[in-house]
């Protein structure tokens, strides 16, 4: 019997069947969203399939944003983008939702990062993390004591 991951993300690249979801995973996360509703406007263009699938076969579902925000308004803005489309894929308040911070494009990344995760909690979904390269941390750019009991998620 295949070893199953404990959790994959997934993006556009990746299938939106049920028979990928079956293969693998035990969990997953679905990239919905990346910059913000008046911006890019990105939405995963296979994230209804990924989500209706991962859930058909059992999985658990996370979700999360590629993060474009400039500054602590922007990071808001993209913030209300994500919440208003995971709302619009039917995301329970339960939703684990992260922010995928991996451009370094905010001259206090860290309170930019903090401000879409706050205003994502204030939005309604209590279960908040952020995903970043290891060498984010390491160097100062984000700070993982500012995020409280948040979940972090790193890419080595």
């Amino acid at each position: 019997m295949p070893v199953r991951n404990p959790f994959i993300d997934v993006s556009g690249y990746q299938e939106d069947t049920v028979a990928f979801f079956q293969e693998g995973p035990m969990g997953v996360v679905v990239k919905l969203t990346e910059g913000s509703e008046d911006g890019s406007a990105y939405i995963n263009p296979k994230a209804a399939n990924q989500i209706r699938n991962s859930l058909a076969v059992g999985l658990r579902v996370a979700c999360y944003h590629f993060a474009r925000y400039t500054s602590t308004a922007d990071a808001q803005n993209e913030a209300r983008f994500f919440v208003k489309v995971a709302k619009r894929f039917g995301m329970y308040d339960d939703t684990l939702m992260i922010d995928d911070a991996e451009v370094h494009s905010a001259a206090d990344y860290q309170a930019a990062s903090l401000a879409f995760l706050q205003e994502v909690e204030a939005l309604g979904y209590k279960q908040t993390g952020i995903y970043s390269m290891k060498s984010f941390f390491t160097g100062g750019v984000l700070n993982s004591h500012g995020f409280g009991s948040r979940k972090i998620w790193l890419d080595h």
